[in-house]
């Protein structure tokens, strides 16, 4: 059977984990995070273990997921320790040659980037067009060229 944990159980860590845990064939879970209660907590609604640190949960592993914040990063692969299963990542704004750096040898990695977590250029700003309008708004487009013009709402 794969082991599968989790490092972080917060709002992504914990979605993923019920996820998990809702599965047929259901993987055997085990959880860490820096919040000792928040761990113990999800661990005891899902039937998952809990472990002691991140390395302790890596150790006993056949994947891994980062689910802790970009900041947070740096401190929780150093203490990964030198296991080296695969190890999956959805903390936002680190590439997955950022983390491959930072790994034990012979360590798999995958990144899922989250769109949503990047910021739009001034150009991407710009082509966003209105929804819905507030009754006599102005549009910040030259009168002859709004698209948005015709979905202006009178409610």
């Amino acid at each position: 059977m794969e082991r599968i944990g989790f490092v972080g159980a917060g709002h992504m860590g914990g979605a993923m984990l019920r996820g998990l845990a809702a599965a047929e064939p259901r993987p055997a879970l085990r959880v860490f995070d820096a919040a000792p209660g928040r761990a113990a907590a999800l661990a005891s609604e899902l039937g998952a273990e809990t472990a002691d640190s991140p390395a302790d949960l890596a150790a006993g592993c056949d994947a891994v997921v980062l689910a802790v914040r970009p900041g947070d990063l740096p401190g929780v692969l150093a203490a990964l320790g030198d296991t080296a299963p695969l190890f999956l990542s959805i903390a936002a704004g680190r590439r997955l040659a950022w983390l491959e750096g930072r790994l034990p040898a012979g360590a798999r990695t995958s990144a899922f980037p989250s769109a949503s977590a990047r910021r739009p250029t001034p150009a991407a700003r710009a082509r966003r067009r209105p929804i819905w309008r507030s009754p006599g708004a102005s549009c910040p487009r030259s009168e002859t060229r709004c698209p948005c013009r015709k979905k202006t709402s009178t409610r």
